[in-house]
């Protein structure tokens, strides 16, 4: 249920279910397997691609950096401390995707970045 939040939710149950993917992936490796292998990742980068610009990103942001991007960005970065799940970011086209969220004020993307670079 949580991935199907993330594409079909409104925009405060994307945020909420990609912060739980995040708090699930932290700390424990197979919880980061887990993660992915509930495919996960894709939803998650399509996330970071619907991020609007200008002044309409503060409001995907949110207060502090919080809000779906950044929520996503972070269950990326956690995720992404697997190997096979930094892989999949890869191959998914995440770098870039990663990069242009970064680009765009969500802080979270720099960690993503380096777990998958």
């Amino acid at each position: 249920p949580l991935v199907a939040l993330l594409g079909s939710g409104s925009a405060a149950a994307r945020e909420h279910a990609a912060g739980a993917l995040a708090n699930l992936a932290n700390g424990r490796p197979e919880h980061a397997e887990a993660v992915g292998a509930a495919k996960a990742l894709p939803p998650l980068l399509a996330l970071l691609q619907q991020a609007p610009e200008g002044k309409d990103a503060a409001a995907l942001r949110g207060c502090g950096g919080a809000g779906v991007a950044a929520r996503a960005a972070s269950a990326l970065a956690l995720a992404s401390l697997h190997a096979p799940n930094a892989a999949e970011v890869r191959s998914e086209g995440g770098v870039a995707v990663l990069a242009t969220a970064l680009g765009a004020g969500v802080s979270e993307a720099a960690a993503a970045l380096v777990n998958v670079s």
